[in-house]
């Protein structure tokens, strides 16, 4: 559990994962995302000016109370996990302040496994530095998805919501299984909006983001394949991969 970052799949990671051989019928590959997003819809005060208030933000994905992380791979099996960490940043509070971000991995196995588990926490949180009190709503969204293109493979991508007062804990997880017809991918999607008080008693208010990503794929030795079909499966599969991610809060 614990300000734009955006990523687009394009690597591909099929001919990653097959380097340079014709034989693709056993292979699995997958893609899982997480984006969120925070944005002040109104805020109601009688004070003169805003200049109270700060906003900010963190995200880790390593610490002392960390859970257990990992990706396991055997044979030619290979993630892209790009993601990283940023300190906590702060800035000045005003209706349509906004943070997002987006957590993604990728990666593919033609003649091994792929097992793993990573996780991100977010802070996202609000601090009044005076004696007024101020009403702020906060519009907060977030989408997941995960796919899987081949053989043997079950993917999630999860999330949890809590706030420090107690008031939130919202849980939700996109699947995708390769084992179950009809479950190739996953998608959830939420919106909604949340409206709290910060005055000279309750002065600071935080919601906690936890981002977790899982998976387990195995394939077998590749068997060839005709030249039509591997030219379909390069097609494809080739719109996985990452771009580098920038930042902006």
């Amino acid at each position: 559990m614990r300000f734009k970052i955006k990523s687009v799949l394009i690597v591909a990671v099929f001919a990653l994962v097959m380097a340079g051989t014709n034989n693709a019928a056993a292979s699995v590959t997958f893609s899982s995302l997480a984006n969120l997003s925070f944005s002040i819809a109104n805020i109601e005060t009688s004070a003169s000016d805003l200049s109270d208030l700060e906003f900010s933000a963190s995200f880790v994905r390593s610490g002392a109370d960390f859970p257990a992380t990992f990706i396991d791979l055997t044979g030619d099996g290979v993630v892209f996990d790009t993601t990283e960490e940023f300190a906590t940043g702060v800035k000045p509070v005003q209706v349509g302040t906004s943070f997002s971000h987006e957590f993604d991995l990728a990666g593919g196995v033609s003649a091994g496994a792929i097992d793993y588990s990573q996780v991100g926490w977010y802070d996202v949180g609000f601090n009044n530095l005076g004696v007024n009190s101020y009403s702020i709503t906060m519009s907060y969204s977030y989408s997941l998805s995960t796919e899987i293109v081949g053989n043997d493979g079950v993917t999630s991508v999860g999330i949890h919501y809590t706030d420090s007062d107690g008031l939130i804990d919202q849980f939700d997880e996109a699947l995708a299984s390769s084992l179950i017809t009809g479950l190739s991918s996953g998608t959830k999607q939420f919106s909604g909006s949340f409206t709290f008080t910060l005055d000279g008693v309750s002065n600071a208010k935080t919601f906690y983001i936890d981002l977790n990503h899982s998976g387990n794929l195995l394939s077998a030795a590749p068997v060839p394949l005709p030249a039509a079909a591997w030219s379909f499966l390069i097609g494809l599969l080739g719109v996985l991969g990452f771009n580098k991610k920038s930042m902006v809060f």
